[in-house]
């Protein structure tokens, strides 16, 4: 399997500039060291049998996991599949763009999967449909953010200090409206056709949507004396929380902030710790397999040895 990526045809592609295709190899190789350093930094406290010993039975709860864990690169390949005509194995590079973005800063994925997107070949168009999708995944975060918070305002007003609430309601209200904002000046923004844009816009609401109730499937199994609306109510403060720029590995957030308010003893505080630490462990797991192309091309003279068979064009409708 090749770490294949779209040649669309604009100009300006880096493979013809041997300069600028060495600065982003060496880019990507810096990104990927702190991504692993990210990874040793996250699992430093993690007991591997306790989270055996931990881990559900029920078959239920493993479908739900993959399927949430493969949701984000699996709709954003199907999004650059859309545009690029992108291989199976683009999955690769959306993959560690996951994680990089879960486990560093955010965005810092997405800085990964331009670099990718450049040195395999992609133009400038292909770069700006990496900022496109960025910009309309945020986007969509923030308008189901404040949809859960509408849904679950009673509940959310009597668990948070009202201030406090309202203050985060509005923070979350002016991004929203930013981001809104960038969305109605598309044109000058963006390089994507409207219908492109709605459609992925579209795609990650749905994917937002699913995420939810994929999440709470895994809490339903782990806690099912919990009810479903204090399960959405968690989905909510989890979203609240993956809004915060700032703050790396959210999901590790969400947990200590739930034993904070909840304590280490609870069910539900236990169950939120496993999946985030199951999280972390699916991502050590499969970080390195997504390296392994990757780490093929950058050995010296790989590029001259195999000329472009590991660059397939993947041309744009």
């Amino acid at each position: 399997m090749t770490d294949t990526a779209p040649t669309t045809g604009d100009p300006g592609p880096d493979h013809a500039h041997p300069r600028r295709q060495r600065v982003l190899r060496w880019l990507g190789i810096a990104l990927s060291i702190v991504t692993l350093g990210a990874i040793v930094f996250a699992v430093r406290g993690l007991d591997f049998a306790d989270l055996l010993r931990s881990t559900p039975g029920d078959p239920l709860f493993w479908v739900a996991f993959i399927a949430s864990y493969l949701l984000v690169p699996g709709v954003e390949w199907l999004i650059y599949r859309e545009l690029w005509h992108l291989p199976p194995s683009g999955m690769l590079p959306l993959l560690r763009k996951q994680i990089a973005n879960e486990l560093l800063l955010g965005y810092s994925g997405d800085a990964q999967l331009y670099l990718w997107v450049r040195q395999h070949g992609g133009g400038a168009n292909a770069a700006a449909a990496v900022k496109d999708v960025a910009i309309l995944s945020a986007a969509a975060g923030n308008v189901a953010t404040l949809a859960m918070m509408a849904a679950t305002a009673p509940m959310l007003w009597s668990l948070i200090d009202a201030g406090w609430l309202r203050a985060l309601g509005i923070s979350i209200g002016l991004v929203t409206f930013m981001s809104l904002a960038i969305f109605l000046f598309r044109n000058a923004l963006f390089g994507l056709s409207h219908r492109e844009l709605w459609r992925i816009f579209a795609a990650h609401l749905l994917r937002l949507l699913f995420s939810i109730l994929l999440l709470t499937v895994m809490w339903h199994v782990l806690v099912p004396q919990a009810t479903i609306a204090w399960l959405l109510l968690l989905a909510t403060i989890r979203l609240m929380l993956s809004r915060l720029p700032l703050f790396p590995n959210k999901d590790a957030l969400f947990a200590g902030a739930t034993i904070f308010a909840l304590g280490a003893g609870s069910d539900t505080s236990r169950a939120i710790a496993l999946v985030a630490a199951l999280t972390i462990a699916a991502h050590i797991a499969l970080l390195p397999l997504t390296y392994l192309p990757m780490l093929r091309s950058w050995l010296p003279g790989a590029n001259r040895a195999e000329g472009t068979k590991d660059r397939p064009a993947v041309e744009p409708e």
